[in-house]
C-alpha cells in the first residue's frame, strides 16, 4: 500500500510538473499526458519514479475543439476521452485514479473482452469502490481514489499537485512508508539485481499485486527484447490466472 501511494504521488508531481513547466514567455506550458498506465511508470531500483511515454502529450490550448479520435489505451482512458472531448489535467487524474484502484486492490477496473466492454463499463456501470474487493481498505485512501475517479470532471482534484497533498497526508496520518528506500526494498526483492538498473511496471494489459514476473531488456534501437540479461529490464507483474479470468 506504501509503495502505490509513493508511485502515485511520483506521478502527480510529474504531470504537475508538465502542466506548469514555464515555456519561453513564461506561460504555463499545459501538457496533459493522455496515457496514464502502468506500462508508462518506471521504478528504479533506487526507489524513484518516472512518467515515461510523453508520445501521446499535448499541451492544451484554451481554445481546443472536440477532437475526432482517441489517444490512450483502452482500460485507461477517461469519459472525456472516449467523448473525444476538450481535456485538461483532471482527465490524467481520473487515468491515475485507475491505475491506483488496481495498485491497491489487485484487481482490474475496467478490464472487459473487447474495447466496446472497456467503454461501456467506463461511461455506464457503477465504479465499485475499493472496499468492495478489500473489506480492510483504509477510508481515507478510497476517498481520494473515488474523487479521482469521479466520472464529472468537476468532482476531481482540480490539480495533481492537490491530489498529491491528499495522498501525502493519508500516509502521515497512517504512518506509511513512502519515502524511496521502502520501494527500492520492493523492487529489489521483485527484480533479480543482477539483471535490471531499472524497472518497468506494468504492460499494456492489466498488471497488480506481485504475482510472476516476466525480465525483458532493451537492444540499441530502444526496442524491446528477450536476452537473459541486460541493464534495462520490462517488469510484468500480472494476476493469477483465477483471479484474471474472475475479473475478465
Amino acid at each position: 500500500g506504501s509503495s502505490a501511494l509513493r508511485i502515485a504521488i511520483a506521478v502527480c508531481e510529474a504531470l504537475h510538473y508538465a502542466y506548469n513547466a514555464p515555456d519561453n514567455q513564461g506561460n504555463p506550458r499545459k501538457v496533459i499526458h493522455r496515457d496514464i498506465s502502468p506500462s508508462n511508470v518506471l521504478l528504479g531500483y533506487d526507489g524513484h519514479v518516472k512518467l515515461a511515454d510523453f508520445g501521446v502529450a499535448k499541451a492544451l490550448d484554451i481554445n481546443a475543439t472536440r477532437g475526432t479520435s482517441i489517444k490512450g489505451k483502452y482500460g485507461y482512458l477517461s469519459p472525456e476521452q472516449v467523448r473525444c472531448q476538450p481535456l485538461d489535467q483532471r482527465s490524467d487524474i481520473f487515468a491515475l485514479g485507475i491505475v491506483l484502484w488496481e495498485m491497491t486492490t489487485g484487481h482490474a477496473l475496467f478490464k472487459r473482452e473487447n474495447e466496446a466492454g472497456m467503454v461501456y463499463a467506463l461511461i455506464q456501470e457503477q465504479i465499485p469502490a475499493p472496499s468492495e474487493r478489500i473489506s480492510d481498505y483504509p477510508p481515507e485512501l478510497e476517498a481520494i481514489v473515488m474523487k479521482a475517479l469521479a466520472r464529472a470532471r468537476d468532482d476531481r482534484y482540480e490539480s495533481a499537485l492537490e491530489m498529491a497533498n491528499e495522498l501525502r497526508r493519508v500516509a502521515h496520518d497512517n504512518g506509511w512508508d513512502i519515502e524511496a528506500p521502502a520501494l527500492a526494498e520492493l523492487v529489489r526483492e521483485t527484480v533479480p539485481d543482477d539483471q535490471v538498473a531499472f524497472g518497468r511496471i506494468g504492460s499494456d494489459r492489466f498488471s497488480s499485486g506481485l504475482g510472476k514476473v516476466r525480465t525483458t531488456t532493451t537492444t540499441g534501437s530502444g526496442e524491446w527484447s528477450d536476452p537473459e540479461s541486460g541493464s534495462f529490464a520490462s517488469l510484468e507483474i500480472s494476476q493469477a490466472p483465477a483471479q484474471a479470468q474472475a475479473d475478465a
